[in-house]
């Protein structure tokens, strides 16, 4: 399974009303994962202002 977000996860709580449901759900997630954490500026957006 792949799943991307344009946030981090201690952002994630912006999302959900509660707080106690996000630390769970994080958890569940990243327990045995393999993380990729992707820096730069976004091709979508660059090609967006160039237009």
């Amino acid at each position: 399974m792949i799943i991307t977000a344009n946030k981090d996860f201690t952002a994630w709580g912006e999302f959900f009303a509660d707080d106690n449901v996000v630390v769970p759900i994080v958890d569940r997630l990243i327990h045995h994962s393999h993380i990729f954490m992707l820096g730069g500026e976004s091709y979508r957006l660059k090609h967006k202002r160039e237009r």
